[in-house]
């Protein structure tokens, strides 16, 4: 049972009517900065489908030893970056 209420909790979100204010904003990036740096000598990469752009070469810990098989087909069928969003294959360089 705990299991099935653990996987529920990341789909349990309640939107706001409006954007958070910048002190809010500041004070949540600090909260995810502090339980980011408690667990770091427990976990390392990234976890699938949550992408986290502040990891150092974050599309490398993403997408791994594909990453360069990915960005080859992301060039071919996407050359102008349409479908870019936080978690898109990166164009290579």
């Amino acid at each position: 049972m705990h299991r099935s209420a653990v996987a529920c909790a990341q789909y349990s979100i309640t939107y706001a009517r409006e954007s958070p204010s910048p002190a809010t904003v500041a004070a949540a990036q600090a909260w995810l900065e502090r339980t980011q740096t408690t667990f770091a000598p427990y976990a390392r990469g990234s976890y699938q489908n949550y992408i986290d752009p502040t990891l150092p070469n974050w599309a490398e810990a993403y997408y791994g030893s594909n990453l360069h098989r990915l960005r080859r087909v992301k060039a071919a069928h996407d050359p102008d970056d349409v479908f870019h969003f936080a978690q898109s294959i990166p164009l290579p360089d």
